[in-house]
């Protein structure tokens, strides 16, 4: 196919490429490894078997992938990111039927969206058929966000014509979609100008985003111990455990169970990640065994965590410092706050929207 791969990515969420590299390539059956396949990473990359990786430096974002697209041989690509995780089977005769049909009728961008999901949220995008029994629908000329990171194939020339403005501002429409959605909010502080602030501003990007994709994925298990009843999901000052997606190099269920922790690390704290795979039978909320960490931020002047939302029927909504395992109600909102009382040192809070999803 006259088609390449480009998965973007950045050094902050390498921890996510091998991931993606096991689900995508579970689940094309290899049918795809004749298609160039490269991640535009900054500086790292990683020797992955049918994978390159495009490393221009710590670059603006919008540079990296014009610089990248130059560097393509085919008429048009798919573009992904490092966490768009495939989670069933997609043939690659499916995948050649669409594409088949972006060349056949010169499509410029196709984009891969849940119907349902847009119609949700209240964005006006697909509302047109374009053939009968297809789940195809063309955008609007006025719609909103027709330029964003979806999954998507595009004509080179076409995404090279993309006016600059609007590839310098890829990511921060993509936040600003998020934010639209209600899946996250962070909270803005004043900063000191300084030649850390952009290697700053990249670390909370890259956190705040996983955890926003945590919280508002979570699983919404409970469990009845005889007239006690438990959710998935407790919260302390300093630790939170909940069930929520993050895929593992097995065949399971796709659960894991997560601890998000601030640890004292001698120079302050650290926020630091645990997860292990989670098996759906198991009527309890499991503690992860400690055997895949990762750390998501280092030397945080005092970390801690509160919890909005109320806890059963006879409350108020209002904000917890810590969120039991007995209340009937997942909390609404999560908070993270990394500086002391007072103390402009650390971050701006983060603070995320919790959706529970039902487990079917």
């Amino acid at each position: 196919m006259n088609i390449t791969i480009l998965i973007g990515t950045c050094d902050k969420y390498q921890f996510l490429w091998k991931d993606f590299v096991y689900l995508f390539d579970k689940y094309t059956q290899n049918e795809f490894s004749n298609i160039r396949k490269v991640f535009m990473s900054e500086t790292r990359s990683e020797s992955i078997d049918g994978y390159e990786f495009f490393t221009p430096g710590k670059i603006p974002y919008s540079n990296a992938l014009i610089q990248l697209l130059d560097t393509v041989d085919t008429d048009y690509v798919l573009w992904m990111q490092e966490d768009y995780f495939l989670s069933r089977y997609i043939p690659i005769t499916q995948f050649e039927k669409y594409f088949d049909y972006v060349v056949s009728n010169s499509v410029d961008r196709f984009q891969v969206e849940c119907p349902t999901l847009m119609e949700s949220t209240g964005v006006p995008v697909l509302n047109e058929f374009i053939t009968k029994g297809d789940s195809l629908y063309r955008l609007n000329q006025d719609s909103r966000f027709s330029i964003n990171m979806q999954a998507s194939i595009w004509n080179v020339e076409f995404f090279k014509s993309v006016p600059y403005s609007l590839l310098s501002n890829f990511l921060i429409l993509s936040l600003v979609m998020t934010a639209a959605f209600g899946s996250v909010r962070i909270a803005s502080r004043s900063w000191q100008a300084g030649a850390s602030h952009a290697d700053e501003t990249a670390d909370i990007r890259a956190v705040s985003d996983y955890l926003r994709r945590q919280f508002s994925q979570l699983s919404a298990f409970a469990w009845q111990d005889g007239e006690e009843r438990h959710i998935a999901f407790e919260g302390g000052e300093k630790r939170v455990r909940f069930i929520g997606p993050a895929p593992q190099y097995s065949a399971g269920p796709g659960l894991n169970a997560s601890v998000i922790a601030a640890e004292d690390d001698g120079a302050g704290e650290q926020l630091v990640l645990y997860v292990s795979v989670y098996d759906p039978g198991t009527e309890a909320l499991a503690e992860p065994d400690g055997s895949r960490r990762v750390v998501l931020a280092r030397n945080l002047p005092a970390t801690s965590f509160d919890y909005y939302g109320a806890t059963d029927d006879e409350t108020e909504p209002s904000w917890h410092r810590s969120w039991p395992q007995d209340a009937l109600y997942f909390p609404s909102l999560v908070r993270i706050t990394t500086s002391a009382e007072d103390s402009t040192d650390g971050w701006p809070d983060l603070t995320f929207a919790v959706v529970a999803r039902e487990v079917r």
